[in-house]
């Protein structure tokens, strides 16, 4: 990847590459970015799991008071 330079006095310089940028990540580097990409798509969908599963608790509970008769 190509930018350009800022001088030390805030004017511009000349073309320089940053390094690295040009190389692709190695194979263990993307192996470990894959992986930690889909453990996040899965902590997603736990955390929606265990949201529904706590409405679904809140719900019961109010069909239980309800059940008894409002009285705890």
């Amino acid at each position: 990847m190509e930018y350009i330079k800022r001088n030390p006095d805030g004017t511009l310089g000349g073309v320089v590459e940053t390094p690295g940028h040009h190389d692709p990540l190695r194979p263990e580097l993307l192996a470990a970015l894959e992986a930690i990409t889909d453990l996040d798509r899965q902590l997603g969908i736990l955390h929606i799991t265990i949201e529904q599963q706590g409405k679904q608790i809140v719900q019961l509970q109010e069909e239980i008071t309800t059940l008894k008769g409002g009285a705890e």
